[in-house]
């Protein structure tokens, strides 16, 4: 194969990865995901806490979403015990689902398919309340003890992905 050859076919293959690029729409926001740290700080250790709600706080260009996931990374002396999208702003309207990782103290929340009998809908309200979790204290939080909150991704009901930045919630 001669280098004009090889040079063709290079450019041949980036213009078909800037079509894909293109076509699957992919904007980065600088939404944040958070809640009151003061619930948990105070909280003796070995006790539950009441439910803590989780919100959502888009900084974006579209005015719906449809679909939402994120991790939060809890420190090892916080426990989830449970989350619902029961009394927020997200009741009958967005399935929650959350795992338990013990091995390293974390908890992934993932929301999805936002459907009402078989339709999507749009949620506009900004900020908007997700989801609610209980945590117990397991023991003494360090001085910096932190919540990292990674992998925020959502979609809104036009087809546009919207990805934020990591960030941390500091107790």
């Amino acid at each position: 194969m001669k280098t004009n050859d090889i040079l063709k076919l290079l450019t041949l293959a980036a213009c078909l990865l800037l079509v894909l690029n293109a076509m699957a729409e992919h904007y980065t926001c600088t939404s944040t995901i958070s809640f009151d740290t003061e619930l948990v700080r105070n909280l003796p250790v070995g006790e539950v806490s009441d439910w803590i709600y989780i919100t959502l706080n888009r900084n974006d260009s579209t005015d719906n979403f449809t679909n939402i996931q994120f991790q939060l990374d809890m420190p090892q002396e916080l426990q989830v015990l449970g989350v619902t999208n029961t009394k927020t702003d997200a009741s009958d309207c967005l399935s929650v689902r959350g795992t338990n990782r013990p091995d390293d103290g974390g908890y992934f929340v993932l929301q999805l398919n936002v459907l009402r009998d078989g339709e999507q809908i749009e949620i506009t309200k900004n900020p908007f309340v997700l989801c609610r979790m209980k945590l117990k204290k397991m023991g003494d939080l360090p001085s910096d003890a932190k919540v990292t909150i990674s992998n925020l991704r959502y979609t809104d009901s036009h087809d546009g992905s919207w990805t934020a930045l990591d960030h941390t919630i500091s107790f």
